[in-house]
């Protein structure tokens, strides 16, 4: 197979165990400094899953991200950096 060509295919063969998570979080929707109840349900929900599950965070627009993974602390910690930035006139 030819750089830049796909396999007709597809495989399960090199597939982690875990489900990925993806938690998208939307700055402008946060009040700035409010949002600490949605953080703290993220924590909750973290403690659910199994040491498999691999779990990102993007947090738009101008947020913190985190490529999908296994360490619960870097997303604890990615997550502490998110910021709200909803603006009511």
């Amino acid at each position: 197979m030819s750089a830049g060509s796909f396999a007709p295919f597809s495989s399960n063969e090199r597939v982690q165990a875990g489900r990925l998570v993806l938690l998208a979080i939307d700055q402008n929707t946060i009040d700035m400094g409010r949002g600490r109840t949605a953080f703290l349900s993220a924590t909750a929900l973290l403690d659910r899953l199994s040491p498999e599950d691999r779990v990102g965070v993007i947090a738009f627009p101008r947020g913190p991200r985190l490529e999908f993974t296994t360490a619960r602390q870097a997303v604890d910690d990615t997550l502490q950096k998110v910021i709200g930035t909803a603006q009511h006139t």
